[in-house]
């Protein structure tokens, strides 16, 4: 069911793609080790015009833009949601390795004592998990986007999409709420 034509369904390689980019953002950040990080708060001396030639080569550093950070972020937080330590611990060696300049994934293998085939397939079970999860979470919040944009629009058309409620759906059609007796009758929300 595809809620919306702009929609792409999101596939193990795009959340593997997505991984491997949020890492490399995170590389390009600044890394921060205490107060010398930022270096001197004193003002740069002006320097003779002869001194210009001793002078070593502009450095520059590249950083990320806002727009990447939070895309890194996000994409922690789907890593963040599987379930099991491991599966967290390996996505993110496997994606500082992949990008690290000097490191093998063979060697990387060897010391989480798998071979690099079995590795692989790890590692795109974990991202075909993720991808399925955004699936189905993008599904559900447009379904429920939908039917809430029909309700207040006053125009309460249901011809095109059937309004769908899953909130009820393991009740029977007669069934009401209990209500303990012993409770006192005023209730109230307690702040």
């Amino acid at each position: 069911m595809k809620s919306s034509p702009d929609f792409q369904e999101w596939t193990a390689k795009a959340v593997e793609l997505r991984i491997i980019e949020a890492t490399e953002t995170l590389m390009l950040c600044p890394k921060v080790v205490g107060p010398k990080a930022f270096g001197s708060s004193m003002p740069e001396p002006h320097r003779r015009h002869q001194d210009g030639d001793i002078a070593g080569p502009v450095r520059y550093r590249r950083l990320p833009n806002a727009g990447a950070i939070d895309q890194m972020e996000e994409c922690w937080a789907w890593i963040n949601a599987l379930e099991a330590v491991e599966d967290r611990r390996l996505l993110y060696e496997w994606a500082r390795v992949k990008c690290a300049r000097g490191r093998s994934l063979g060697l990387f293998a060897a010391q989480q004592r798998m071979n690099s085939r079995t590795l692989r397939r790890e590692i795109s079970r974990l991202c075909h998990e993720i991808a399925r999860r955004l699936n189905a979470a993008h599904i559900s919040r447009k379904a429920v986007s939908v039917a809430c944009d029909i309700d207040r629009s006053g125009n309460a058309d249901p011809s095109p999409l059937p309004k769908i409620s899953y909130e009820t759906h393991w009740r029977a059609e007669n069934a009401r709420p209990t209500v303990n007796p012993e409770l006192p009758d005023i209730r109230h929300i307690q702040r």
